[in-house]
């Protein structure tokens, strides 16, 4: 497989013998970790230029190379914040490809490793490599990148829990999504922090579809989160007394 938007292996390495030794890959350069984007402290450092509307491009664009990676028949099962790349202009890469869930004819190659805070309630405390990943298992990992570039840095199942500590992989696996407006989660989303309501209805119907019990069955694909950030970027307006807002 090919494509710009994923380091993909490119050729087998072989030993002396003719065994083999490894693969290469094609180099990301001028990308930074995710995280160095969303994160507002290491945002100033690392991409001092970008304004919201990057943050929102950039969400867009990690849709699409996940939907890349869907089209070539792949899965990526590991989703995380130091598996996606992000350039200056806001296009992303995704690396560690060679974690994918691959299929070949009737051969499975699975994906066997993942972040709990960026694996779906149903697969939460499963052995990963005994599992067979599918698309809408990446579609909550995609949901949890987009929100924490549109929250900047916050995690959407990370808040306040009246009952004392509330871990996030049991709080995803409890569907105790903080900020929804729909369900009584438990859960109270930081203060400070944008609400749900502050963005366009599908933004908001979309992130509930994506973090509810019915999430199982479908979440927003990658494909669909393109088109409704596309939406939200046209629909942005600047701020006067700050060009980064």
């Amino acid at each position: 497989n090919s494509s710009a938007m994923i380091a993909f292996p490119v050729d087998l390495v072989c030993n002396a013998q003719g065994g083999f030794a490894g693969f290469t890959m094609r180099k990301v350069s001028e990308h930074q970790a995710l995280h160095e984007l969303y994160s507002p402290g290491a945002r100033k450092v690392a991409f001092p230029k970008a304004d919201y509307r990057f943050l929102v491009r950039a969400a867009a664009n990690i849709a699409r190379a996940v939907a890349a990676a869907h089209n070539a028949g792949c899965v990526i099962g590991d989703i995380n914040h130091s598996g996606i790349l992000v350039s200056d202009k806001a296009i992303a890469a995704l690396i560690d490809a060679d974690s994918f869930q691959i299929t070949e004819g009737s051969v499975r190659y699975p994906c066997k490793v993942g972040v709990p805070e960026y694996t779906p309630p149903e697969l939460q405390g499963l052995r990963l490599d005994e599992v067979t990943r599918t698309p809408n298992h990446d579609a909550f990992g995609l949901a949890v990148v987009i929100f924490q570039l549109l929250w900047m840095g916050r995690h959407p199942f990370s808040g306040r829990y009246a009952s004392g500590e509330m871990p996030v992989d049991k709080a995803i696996s409890e569907y105790r999504f903080a900020y929804s407006e729909m369900r009584n989660t438990g859960m109270k989303a930081p203060p400070a922090v944008p609400a749900l309501k502050d963005f366009p209805r599908p933004i908001a119907a979309a992130f509930e579809m994506a973090f509810g019990p019915s999430g199982i069955t479908t979440r927003p694909t990658a494909k669909q989160w393109v088109a409704l950030l596309g939406e939200l970027e046209r629909s942005l307006r600047g701020c006067a007394p700050n060009a980064l807002h």
